[in-house]
């Protein structure tokens, strides 16, 4: 399994169109091959989001990533962090399996 995991910090003021964002990203993310689940967390004072997505194979990941509807989609992501009103991470990580 390949696991990532996004942050994404923000402004209360903004936190409408970054939900909106998250919400209209899930569909477009469980269309794709080899998504196991994606599961997303707000923080209590409501400036940060972690996503959770748990992905058969790094490969599955990088598809999604590359894909028509992601790529359609993200300029909307990308326009808040150009603009300063939005700090992204992403980490990803391999299961161990012992």
């Amino acid at each position: 399994m390949f696991i990532v995991i996004t942050r994404s910090a923000f402004s209360p003021e903004i936190e409408a169109d970054v939900l909106a964002l998250a919400q209209q990203s899930g569909p477009i993310a469980r269309a794709q091959p080899g998504l196991n689940s994606m599961v997303m967390h707000i923080s209590h004072d409501r400036t940060q989001l972690m996503t959770y997505w748990n992905w058969a194979r790094r490969e599955d990941h990088e598809n999604c990533m590359s894909s028509d509807e992601w790529r359609a989609f993200m300029p909307k992501w990308e326009a808040l962090i150009e603009a300063g009103k939005l700090k992204f991470d992403l980490e990803t990580y391999e299961v161990l399996d012992f």
